[in-house]
């Protein structure tokens, strides 16, 4: 039992993640958070239903301190392990432990055939190491890309490099954060939960979350988010991937551009991951929490004696107390109920009153209150609604079965005694008197019985007839011997009235005296050889007369009125009879059998011989009824075996009829699956061969295109160099261009009149007007800022002309679509002297800048 306990709670922990999650997490896009949430439902399922929390409740039992000596119970050690009376019981709940063994067995192997497939696969190709990825690539199968651990398979042939790019990105994903372990961990909770409807849709979850984590994160590391998800829509596929692994083309395609498209949840959303605390905690609180009911003993006062208590108990009506006077008991105990301490301890009280259903509310209570310790009442007998007979048995922690620990045995007088349940693995059962005898797993498995005695007042019977007195007592005399009956075994045998007992004597010479008087006996029979005595007699069966009594019945008729019978029965769950079947044969070999059955208990059935001799068997103690009845069944019976005669014939020949009819079918049919298999080869066929022309068609347009894209590639690379070639050559074109216009703007600089440098040693301008020779000072070294001058040549003169210390720098520089200067900032410098000036006028290119110094220090 303790495996389905803990199967039923892991169950029960993972479905409530499950069902947070689907309604409440699903739909955000907490992905890393989900997927801690998801493997903390895995791991709360597997160690959760282990813990276990243990509540203490202190209770004071009163120590009864009379001797066990005191008790008319005697213990007789019958059985040890197994009481060869009691039935063969089915043990369902092991039997449903072996199927769920195998179930996990199988699904073990089954992961275990994955790893190995999967390996074998990964190890048949070769390896490339790169950026802490191991990269397989499986060129002649037609495989989904996939990753597993440090490991990423895929085919090159199937997918462009823009594609692959794009399926890597997404498969790093999965291999930088470890998402395999979870798809293995899912796995192993499937081979525990392989019965658990929700654990397989757990899985399915879990596997979406890590293809969302992969997706959302690879469209940060690919060029387009756009074009992932077209890449997620191209390559979708129909191809199996293997197990146990991550894939790029998983199912849901839609769902996860979906996912991709939605807007990022707000971050104070994530408080629902805690809704699923407080369900936690209600669910440990109610169901690992252990109640441990330990007991102190206490003195036996007055204060704390067993005595009724004054509060009812639900399953029963009322309470009455137990009597300890033996002689007065069946009074003082009219009714069984329960009896509890003033500190609510329960106890119940076993009377020849008691009931099944009473009974049945004993072993209720116990399975209700412990979680290891039950009890039965098998074989229970009542006669004329007296409680004579039942076993107690128990199952306590790992037994394997049920065990008797004691037993009235047909007991019509037994002294009523209390059950007390102590506390787990504890049973304590205590009489009127005070004897005590405590059951629990270390006590040897032996049976205790309960003796039984002859009651104050047994009836007489005499050659078979009661014998009634109008006194209370009844006297008698014989030399004869005397069988004495006890209580069970007389009701069984003369009814109610013999529940005391009843004494049997069997008298051929009439000699017996009752109260003084002689018995008329029955008419004697005789023959030369010896003497048959016709007692009249009439005995009865019961639906709870137990299969002791019937070979007490069957003996006393064989014995004292020479009727031999042989009988079958078939009881039902509570040990009544349902079906008889009687046998008897006279010492006159006058033969009779009875046969009663049904789902029902069965009427009260009567053996009996009358004073004319004649023996029969009934539901009525009369012979005229029963011969009547006799004849009516016999005919009955004759006419049935006719009409079952005809309809046998009838449906014999129904049956040839729907033998041939079922022949012909059959032969329909197989013909009808014949056709069906034939057509089925043919379509079978004509789709290979398509699908073959499709393939041979598939690849030589892939080599064409492959060809193509080479040829392509060659021109681009050689247009691309001829460019590259030409656009070298007009820029070295432009460059000496440039030297030569510059040379001839410094050469018409040099003879420009009519600007005295004598007085300014820097200058920068527009306007070459002014500027002139001064070769007794060192010249003018003069440079041209125009609107083509590149940003190199700005440098190239800050170059030159620090190598006359003079610092030449630029600000501000702006260019408009084609590249031309609008605007510019100029400045030279050097130990003693500084100039500035700044170029721009409305977005139009700035005009030629004179920019030089003088030879004058």
């Amino acid at each position: 039992m303790e495996p389905f306990i803990y199967i039923i709670k892991s169950i029960t922990i993972l479905s409530i993640f499950y069902i947070i999650y689907r309604i409440v997490l699903q739909k955000d896009t907490f992905f890393t958070a989900n997927r801690h949430y998801l493997l903390a439902g895995i791991v709360a399922a597997l160690v959760f239903p282990f813990i276990e929390y243990t509540k203490i409740i202190y209770k004071d039992i009163p120590i009864i301190t009379t001797t066990v000596e005191d008790s008319p119970m005697v213990m007789v050690t019958e059985t040890v392990l197994q009481s060869p009376s009691e039935p063969l019981v089915i043990n369902w709940w092991q039997i449903a432990l072996i199927v769920y063994t195998v179930g996990v067995c199988i699904m073990m192997v089954r992961l275990c055939i994955q790893l190995i497939s999967l390996h074998k696969l990964i190890s048949s190709y070769p390896k490339t190491y790169s950026d802490g990825y191991t990269y397989v690539q499986i060129t002649d199968k037609s495989i989904t890309p996939f990753s597993f651990f440090k490991t990423i398979c895929y085919n090159p042939n199937l997918h462009n490099s823009k594609e692959l790019t794009m399926i890597l990105a997404h498969e790093k994903i999965h291999v930088r954060q470890r998402h395999t372990i979870d798809v293995l961990l899912t796995q192993c909770l499937l081979a525990i939960q392989w019965l658990n409807p929700l654990a397989w849709l757990y899985k399915k979850s879990l596997e979406q979350n890590l293809e969302f984590i992969a997706d959302s994160g690879a469209i940060q590391e690919v060029p387009s988010s756009k074009e992932y998800q077209h890449t997620l829509v191209k390559v979708s596929s129909t191809i199996v991937q293997p197990a146990l692994t991550n894939n790029f083309y998983h199912s849901l395609i839609k769902k996860r551009i979906v996912m991709l498209n939605k807007q990022t949840s707000r971050k104070r959303n994530l408080w629902k991951l805690g809704l699923v605390l407080p369900i936690l905690a209600i669910f440990m609180y109610s169901f690992n929490v252990n109640e441990v009911i330990e007991y102190r003993e206490v003195p036996n006062t007055p204060e704390n004696a067993i005595e009724p208590s004054s509060e009812r108990i639900s399953i029963l009506e009322e309470e009455v107390p137990l009597t300890k006077n033996n002689d007065n008991t069946n009074d003082s105990v009219a009714n069984n109920k329960a009896i509890a301490t003033p500190n609510e301890q329960k106890q119940f009280t076993i009377t020849n009153t008691t009931t099944d259903a009473y009974l049945k509310s004993i072993e209720a209570h116990f399975a209700k209150t412990f979680k290891s310790t039950l009890i039965r009442f098998s074989k229970v007998n009542h006669i004329d609604d007296q409680l004579v007979g039942f076993e107690f048995q128990t199952k306590m922690a790992d037994d394997p079965r049920f065990f008797t620990r004691f037993s009235v045995d047909n007991a019509a007088n037994f002294n009523p005694f209390n059950l007390i349940p102590i506390a787990e693995h504890e049973i304590l059962m205590a009489d009127a008197k005070g004897a005590k005898i405590r059951f629990t797993p270390e006590q040897s498995l032996s049976t205790f019985k309960v003796q039984e005695t002859m009651g104050k007042n047994p009836i007489v019977v005499v050659n078979g007839k009661v014998i009634h007195s109008d006194s209370n007592t009844i006297s008698y005399e014989t030399d004869q011997g005397i069988l004495t009956v006890l209580p069970s075994k007389a009701m069984a045998l003369y009814g109610a009235e013999a529940k005391d007992g009843a004494i049997v004597i069997n008298d051929p010479n009439y000699t017996t005296k009752v109260n003084g008087k002689y018995i008329n006996t029955p008419k004697t029979n005789a023959t030369t050889n010896n003497t048959i005595v016709a007692i009249a007699f009439k005995v009865r069966i019961t639906k709870n007369t137990t299969d002791a009594e019937l070979e007490t019945i069957k003996k006393n008729l064989k014995e004292n009125h020479s009727v031999e019978i042989d009988y079958s029965v078939t009881r039902n769950n509570n040990n009544e009879i349902t079906g008889l079947k009687i046998k008897y044969k006279t010492a006159k070999n006058n033969t009779g059998n009875y046969t009663v059955s049904g789902d029902s208990p069965i009427a009260d059935v009567f053996i009996f011989e009358d004073e004319d001799g004649y023996t029969g068997i009934g539901n009525t103690g009369s012979s005229a009824e029963i011969r009547e009845r006799m004849e009516e069944r016999q005919a009955l019976l004759q006419e049935r075996y006719k009409q079952m005669e005809e309809l046998h014939k009838e449906r014999q020949e129904e049956m040839e009829v729907l033998e041939e009819e079922h022949k012909e079918r059959r032969r329909e049919l197989e013909e009808r699956v014949e056709k069906q298999q034939e057509k089925y080869k043919e379509r079978l066929e004509i789709h290979e061969e398509k699908m073959e022309e499709r393939q041979k068609a598939l690849e030589e347009r892939r080599a064409i295109l492959e060809e193509k894209r080479e040829e392509m590639s060659e021109v681009r690379q050689k247009a691309l160099k001829e460019k590259r070639k030409a656009l070298e050559e007009k820029r070295k074109v432009l460059e000496e261009k440039r030297k030569e216009m510059h040379k001839k703007h410094l050469k018409s600089a040099q003879v420009v009149h009519g600007y005295n440098t004598n007085s300014q040693r820097l200058f920068i301008t527009s306007s070459p007007t002014g500027i002139i020779t001064n070769a007794n000072n060192g010249g003018v070294v003069t440079n041209f800022v125009t609107k083509e001058t590149s940003n190199a040549e700005l440098k190239n003169i800050q170059a030159s002309y620090a190598e006359d210390d003079i610092k030449f720098s630029y600000k501000g520089l702006k260019r408009n679509n084609q590249g031309e200067i609008i605007a510019i900032t100029l400045k030279l410098s050097d130990k003693n002297n500084k100039t500035s000036a700044t170029f721009k006028n409305n977005n139009e290119a700035i005009p030629m800048i004179y920019v030089g110094y003088t030879g004058n220090q």
